[in-house]
This record gives C-alpha cells, sequence and structure tokens, in this order.
C-alpha cells in the first residue's frame, strides 16, 4: 500500500503537466453588448401596479477561455421608462438595474458537436427607480447580492455556435426599504440627506432570480465572434408586506442582445 502511495505521489507531477497540456489556452476576448428588450417591475413598497416599458441593455465583459475552464466579468446595464398603461403618456417611472458578475464554468462532457458547461458566479446587482407621481416616496433603491448557479449547453455547425444556457439564484444578500419606500426628507428640513436609507435593511433570501439565454455565435476568420442571443429573466426579493419586512421586488425582462467579441 505504501509503494502504491508513493507511485502516485511521484506520478502527480506529471499528471499535473499532462492535465496543464489538455487545458491549454483557447483565446481572451473583450465582449461589447448592446440589445434592447421589454420589461416590467412591480414595487409593493412605492407602488402595487405592474410598470412596463422599453430598455436598453449595453454591457462589456472579459472572457478567459481554455479547453476545459473559462471565466468572464461582465459589467452589465439596463433600464428605460415604465407605465402602467399603453402609451407613451403613461410613462412617468423611470430607471434601471447595474449588474457586475464574476463566471467560473468548467467542461462537464464532450461529444463531437455537443460540450456541456457548469459552473456558477458571484454577483451584485443594484436598482434604482424614480417615480415622477409619488412625492417623497418617487425614488426606491434595492441591492441584490447572488450567488447563481449555470448549465450550459453547445453546438458547433462549421463556424456557427448554438448555446442554450440557464442560471439559477440559491441565495442572496438583499438591501430593501422596510416601512418607508424612500426616508421623508421633510423630518430634518435643515438636512434633507440625515435619515438617508436608514428605514433600509439588509436579509437573506432564497431562490430569488432565474434567467435564460438562446442564441448563436458566427466565429470569423480573424479570431473575433459576432453573436445573436434572446435572454429573459426574471428576479423577487420574496419578502412579505408586513412592518418587519422589507417590502417586496419584482422584476423581469426579455431582450434582443447583439455581441461583439474581439479577441486580444
Amino acid at each position: 500500500m505504501n509503494r502504491i502511495l508513493i507511485v502516485l505521489f511521484l506520478l502527480l507531477p506529471y499528471a499535473h503537466e499532462v492535465y496543464a497540456q489538455q487545458d491549454s489556452p483557447q483565446g481572451v476576448y473583450l465582449g461589447l453588448q448592446g440589445g434592447f428588450g421589454y420589461g416590467l417591475y412591480r414595487d409593493f413598497g412605492a407602488s402595487p401596479l405592474t410598470y412596463r416599458g422599453l430598455e436598453l441593455t449595453p454591457g462589456l465583459s472579459v472572457n478567459v477561455e481554455r479547453t476545459h475552464w473559462r471565466f468572464k466579468a461582465a459589467l452589465g446595464l439596463q433600464g428605460g421608462g415604465y407605465g402602467y398603461r399603453a402609451g407613451l403618456s403613461s410613462m412617468h417611472a423611470y430607471g434601471g438595474q447595474l449588474a457586475l458578475d464574476f463566471e467560473a464554468l468548467h467542461l462537464l462532457h464532450h461529444s463531437g458537436r455537443w460540450q456541456l458547461w457548469a459552473g456558477s458566479s458571484v454577483g451584485d446587482c443594484g436598482d434604482i427607480r424614480y417615480n415622477t407621481s409619488l412625492g417623497n416616496a418617487g425614488v426606491g433603491f434595492a441591492n441584490f447580492v447572488n450567488l447563481n448557479l449555470i448549465g450550459r449547453a453547445e453546438m458547433t455547425l462549421g463556424r456557427w455556435r448554438l448555446h442554450g444556457q440557464m442560471a439559477l439564484t440559491p441565495a442572496s444578500l438583499l438591501l430593501r426599504p422596510g416601512f418607508a419606500y424612500m426616508d421623508n426628507y421633510d423630518r430634518d428640513i435643515s438636512n434633507p440627506v440625515a435619515n438617508f436609507l436608514d428605514q433600509y435593511h439588509f436579509y437573506l433570501s432564497a431562490f430569488t432570480a432565474i434567467s435564460t439565454d438562446l442564441g448563436i455565435a458566427l466565429m470569423l476568420n480573424n479570431g473575433n465572434r459576432l453573436g445573436l442571443s434572446y435572454a429573459w429573466h426574471y428576479m423577487t426579493s420574496r419578502a412579505t408586506e408586513t412592518p418587519a419586512a422589507p417590502f417586496r421586488f419584482e422584476q423581469a425582462g426579455h431582450a434582443l442582445l447583439f455581441q461583439l467579441d474581439f479577441k486580444i
């Protein structure tokens, strides 16, 4: 038994060298994203109505790809104007989300044209909304620190790569308002920011978000990639409307995304 352990110990550096050769670098890409979509949200602290509107979705990412691993850092923005009725005349709410994510995927299975990836990411998403008709309750903020689980399938057809991806958020740390949607600035007229965010609460919540992404990319001769995808997501703070708990917030969106990856 001891001899076997000694042999395995001696072979360990060679095994690491073989794996390092198999997990060779594939490329580093700078990604530029642009798109538009349809979004809706409901905040029970400010107004229990569902606000709908058109959104823009720019983004920037850095992707490091190896044979068996992929790493990605992404900064994304989505936002626009919203109303509770159809038509531009009802759009008196504005805002959106700024999200920063760090993602790692590992290759689970490779068979012919198919690849299956799985991994996780951690991200921070800040949401801010301004409703022009709600006075002191007109501005609200929410922050989600999310732990995500990711599954991804890809199929390669010549220079084309098709993909389907799903992400689930099993746990989040949230900052949401409780009794007051936004602080009452009239409490101290001489210092309007004295009570800034003093009615907001940190708390943990489970299964707060889900998202999907379906798309196709063309690998160009110069190493760059041009992609198009349809993305959908839903997120909720999962809180109840009780005096001791933050008010519930829900938001969802559909987007058509254009992606250009420059190999650097």
